[in-house]
């Protein structure tokens, strides 16, 4: 999933965390350079990509 330069924000980024958080997310590639995101939520999002 390539969501590079879409400016999520804080907002965007705690509904991809989520939807990140269903069992059923198979995700295998998350790109999210340049979207504006704070290090809190880029420690959460790195929480729900942990295998």
């Amino acid at each position: 999933l390539n969501l590079t330069a879409n400016e999520l924000l804080d907002e965007g980024a705690k509904l991809l965390y989520m939807t990140l958080r269903y069992p059923t997310c198979f995700l295998q590639r998350l790109s999210l350079e340049d979207c504006h995101l704070t290090e809190a939520y880029c420690k959460d999002l790195s929480s729900a990509l942990i295998v």
